[in-house]
């Protein structure tokens, strides 16, 4: 007869078990079960590798914008400035999501577009079909618009939307034109993020339910609240002085007693 005691021992060596095996991470938005072993990528990975690496799914971050509606009263008067810079592929859709509720994209058409880098650029192209001036990159767009205006013997009043305050921080240290305006899209910050952004590259020692003591750089966790390791190392208690490598490892977060980071951390 089993108990809950033996339901968690279980538990342990099962994890134990999958530990083994080297783990893949996919980040795939599609996917609610994160072993879903039925995924075509997860099957071509196993075929490959003939079981000795098994997958694990983890939703990939997502952002939120926090000053859309303020962005499309901006930019529902594109007859106030002649050029917008657009520094990412998010700054694109933020331009999308602030024009929806007016439907006012034709609007844009007015405006001429720079884009930093290629990715940028095509992924203008591709949503909204607009072609844009494109720098190499950040440190390149001052002397690009420069180029520009000299070449059509012009002066333009310039606007930027820069996706983070320290990509607005760079174009601003340019000085480009002392008529500058900026729109800076932000994201949310919450505080666990914070937190946990702080943690990264943190040497983590993690004590599991069975006195098992995992070593290693802190990656990432999921929704679960499972703790992904980089160059991770196994010690069975903590006398053990003959660790085993796992390398990339998924820490179960149901099974964590404990964890020490080689900092102290706030509460």
């Amino acid at each position: 007869m089993n108990n809950d005691n033996d339901h968690d021992h279980d538990d342990g060596v099962n994890q134990k078990v999958r530990l083994d095996k080297m783990i893949i991470l996919l980040a795939k938005s599609d996917s609610s079960d994160n072993n879903n072993n039925n995924d075509e990528y997860s099957l071509e990975i196993e075929r490959k590798f003939k079981r000795s690496i098994c997958t694990y799914f983890i939703q990939p971050i997502q952002f939120d914008f926090i000053n859309i509606a303020e962005l499309g009263e901006l930019l529902s008067h594109p007859n106030q400035w002649s050029g917008i810079i657009l520094t990412s592929k998010r700054c694109i859709d933020a331009l999308m999501m602030s024009m929806e509720p007016s439907n006012n994209r034709h609007l844009l058409k007015v405006v001429q577009f720079f884009t930093v880098g290629t990715a940028t650029r095509t992924y203008l192209l591709d949503k909204l079909s607009i072609d844009s001036k494109s720098p190499s990159g950040v440190d390149n767009l001052y002397d690009h618009i420069q180029h520009y205006l000299h070449d059509n013997e012009s002066s333009i009043l310039l606007r930027y939307i820069a996706f983070g305050r320290q990509t607005a921080q760079r174009i601003e240290s340019k000085n480009m034109n002392e008529t500058n305006t900026k729109i800076v899209v932000d994201e949310k910050r919450p505080e666990h993020k914070i937190m946990l952004e702080k943690w990264l590259n943190k040497n983590f020692r993690i004590k599991l339910s069975d006195n098992r003591i995992i070593v290693g750089i802190f990656l990432c966790t999921d929704c679960h609240q499972n703790i992904i390791l980089g160059s991770s190392l196994e010690y069975l208690n903590d006398d053990d002085e003959d660790p085993r490598v796992l390398g990339l490892a998924m820490v179960p977060g149901k099974h964590i007693m404990s964890i020490c980071v080689d900092e102290i951390i706030p509460s």
